[in-house]
């Protein structure tokens, strides 16, 4: 890089959601990927309680690992 800090070697990056273009970046971006579908389901069976009895919801995520953080031995 321009500063010459390189990734992974130096610096590990990671990112949330997976969106499409972490794939392309470079070098290819780790993310963390949370079922959408999941979370705005329970977002609207939240919003339909009159009480809600939790207010922290945990749901669970996969690492998709790519070269972002993935140190490659020669």
């Amino acid at each position: 890089s321009a500063r010459g800090v390189r990734v992974p070697e130096d610096i590990a990056i990671i990112g949330f959601d997976d969106i499409p273009a972490a794939a392309h970046a470079t070098p290819p971006l780790s993310t963390i990927a949370v079922d959408k579908e999941a979370l705005g389901r329970r977002g609207v069976e939240l919003l339909l309680e009159d009480a809600p009895a939790e207010t922290e919801v945990r749901l669970p995520v996969h690492l998709i690992a790519r070269a972002s953080t993935l140190v490659r031995t020669p």
